[in-house]
Formats: C-alpha cells, sequence, structure tokens
C-alpha cells in the first residue's frame, strides 16, 4: 500500500482517486506522520483519529507487522474509518472513546496526536471560517490540548515517541503547550526528519506557514520519553 503522494491540481486527484482507494488531505496534513517514523512492529496510537488519513499512512509503513489503535470519541468517524481500512485490507483496532479518558490495555512505542484545534492553518481553504474565529479561541483550546498531551504522555513506553500537531500556527497551541509541557514531565524534543528542515524552527519544532505554496498552517512537535 503506498502511503501517499503530491498531486499539484484538483483535476489530477479526481481522476487518480475515480474507481481506487485515495483519500485526500493536505501536504502539511501528511507532516505528523513523517515526523513520527512508526516502524514495523511497534505499538502505535493515533489519538483523535478521525476519518483516519494519517492512520492510514501509519499503516501503510507498518507493512502488515507490529498493532495501530485508533482512538476518537466520533462513532461516525470511526465507521468511516473502519470502512477505508476495509477498503485496502489493513488491520486497525478502532476504538470509540474520549481522547482524554482512554485507558489502553499497554503502552505504545509512538503516539499520534493531531488535537482539536482552532484551524487558524486551513483558512485558506475555508475562507468561511474566519467568520467564526474569536480572539480567544486559541487560549481556550490551550486548555483542552494541554490535558490531551497530558494523557497521551502517559501511554508512551520509555524510550518513546509523541508526535503533538496542530493545524494552527497560534502560539498558544503549539509552542507554548510544548513547552509548558515539557517543563512538567521526562520528556525532550526528538529528531525530526530532515526532509521538513525547511520548516524548522529554533527549538527544533516543525512550524509550516499558512498560503505558501499552497500549504496549510501546521505545528508539529516530536516528544521522546526519557529512560
Amino acid at each position: 500500500m503506498t502511503e501517499s503522494f503530491l498531486l499539484t491540481n484538483g483535476a489530477a486527484l479526481r481522476e487518480s482517486a475515480e474507481g481506487s482507494q485515495r483519500w485526500a488531505q493536505s501536504e502539511s496534513s501528511a507532516m505528523p506522520v513523517e515526523v513520527l517514523q512508526p516502524q514495523p512492529g511497534e505499538r502505535i496510537l493515533d489519538v483523535c483519529s478521525g476519518r483516519g488519513n494519517k492512520a492510514l499512512q501509519i499503516a501503510s509503513r507498518l507493512r502488515g507487522e507490529g498493532a495501530l489503535v485508533c482512538v476518537d470519541r466520533d462513532a461516525r468517524k470511526m465507521r468511516v474509518l473502519e470502512e477505508r481500512f476495509a477498503a485496502v485490507g489493513a488491520v486497525v483496532e478502532p476504538i470509540v472513546a474520549d481522547a482524554g479518558t482512554f485507558v489502553p490495555a499497554a503502552r505504545f512505542d509512538r503516539v499520534l496526536l493531531d488535537a482539536p484545534c482552532s484551524g487558524t492553518g486551513v483558512v485558506g481553504r475555508h475562507p468561511e471560517a474566519r467568520w467564526k474565529k474569536r480572539p480567544g479561541d486559541g487560549e481556550r483550546l490551550a486548555a483542552e490540548q494541554a490535558a490531551l498531551l497530558e494523557g497521551a504522555a502517559r501511554l508512551v513506553y520509555e524510550g518513546g515517541a509523541l508526535v503533538y500537531a496542530v493545524c494552527s500556527t497560534d502560539p498558544r497551541e503549539g509552542i507554548e503547550v510544548v513547552n509548558a509541557f515539557l517543563a512538567r514531565h521526562n520528556f525532550s524534543r526528538g529528531l525530526v526528519p530532515a526532509a521538513l528542515e525547511p520548516f524548522f524552527t529554533l527549538d527544533g519544532d516543525v512550524l509550516v506557514p499558512p498560503g505558501i505554496e499552497g500549504r496549510d498552517g501546521f505545528f508539529i512537535a516530536r516528544l521522546e520519553r526519557s529512560l
């Protein structure tokens, strides 16, 4: 199963998807899995997995070896995820649950948290959304994001990796959430693949500015739990 490929126009996307099991996401949306770097044989958790675009990327990299658990509280989205996995013959354990209170049977080698956010990085594709934004959205959502990050951290093995991502460039939802978390926990920033170097921040995170070459805005941090 090919993980993903980049198309430069919508017409090509429609033609390539016709009669096949392919689903669209933005270039920036695919980057968190590149930062996660899942490996065959590992046990992986995708938190707030939605309809499963990133989960399908992860499954491709596992190559049928290991385990993938997906958690989301929206049962409708999880049904779509299951249908997509069935269509490509990949294996997943879907769980409908609140990510903040989810308690697994065992911990994970790697955890991906694509947290709910203000979505300021994708306003270019959804211009109507700008009328729904409020100045306090970043601060309000940061509390929920911090709680989800706390919960996800407890599920990572020592030496494991946790990737935190939001489709927002608001520092209240990105670097401030991560820095506050690192100040409280035995985690440190991990190395990010060199392919994403054009988007590195001074702290070593990934910050994709919105609108440049058609990309969505995204913040991504790789956090590794100390042994």
